[in-house]
């Protein structure tokens, strides 16, 4: 059975938030190749400087002399580097990372949907494969959300954005429109078995509906909560933001 990658993720509605810092400091040259000049990630090394003699600024250059070695340290590469227990100035940037927290309604990672698509997890930072029921809600998010070609995807964000001053007929259409897509999917799957594809019952579609309908006419959206039924009786919920 071919393998999936996981596209679909849940959101933690936080998002890594990067610092850049100036630092300036004194050094003092040790006896390693290399001298370590902050605790914290350092992006880029700016410049090098020495005293040697009052009144006089030696500056090191950045390749024949020296490089930015992992992430904190100076690696002395040339044969123009300062002596050892001698002291230098160095101007670097850091990077501090932190997580910030969002609601869901704010957060820009899901958009409010309370799920992502991406090929890494944010979370984990991993890829990952996805089978059984996640496996069937990520293809019908898929399905669902993509502009309709042939018999693959729906009408959905062309309904919303014709009928967004209409409630009832928009209601009325978004379920319609899920109904013929749950039709359409099960021929899909029914095709790719005949053509020889592997699906387990917790993959294979068994129904489909809606459960909740929000309509959000100042933002021109719709939020639309449906659960999806495997055949092996396992189900999913999941809501879009459309």
């Amino acid at each position: 059975m071919a393998q999936t990658l996981k596209l679909i993720h849940s959101c933690p509605h936080m998002q890594a938030k990067t610092t850049d810092t100036w630092v300036e400091k004194l050094v003092t040259r040790g006896n390693l190749e290399y001298d370590i000049i902050d605790s914290r990630r350092v992006s880029k090394i700016l410049l090098v400087c020495q005293n040697p003699i009052p009144s006089t600024i030696h500056i090191y250059e950045s390749g024949p002399d020296f490089m930015l070695y992992t992430h904190n340290k100076i690696r002395w590469i040339g044969n123009d580097k300062p002596t050892e227990s001698s002291q230098y100035s160095i101007i670097y940037i850091v990077q501090d990372v932190s997580n910030q927290q969002y609601n869901i309604d704010n957060c820009p990672v899901c958009g409010g949907n309370g799920w992502y698509a991406g090929i890494i997890d944010e979370v984990t930072g991993k890829f990952e494969i996805v089978s059984g029921i996640d496996k069937l809600t990520q293809d019908v998010i898929k399905f669902i959300l993509t502009v309709q070609k042939g018999n693959y995807g729906t009408t959905l964000k062309s309904i919303i954005g014709k009928n967004m001053s209409n409630e009832s007929a928009l209601r009325e259409q978004i379920t319609s429109t899920i109904s013929i897509m749950e039709q359409q999917y099960k021929e899909t799957q029914a095709s790719a078995i005949m053509e020889g594809m592997e699906v387990s019952d917790s993959e294979l579609l068994d129904y489909i509906y809606v459960s909740e309908l929000e309509i959000d006419s100042e933002a021109a959206s719709v939020y639309i909560t449906i659960h999806a039924y495997s055949v092996s009786r396992e189900s999913a919920k999941v809501t879009l933001k459309v």
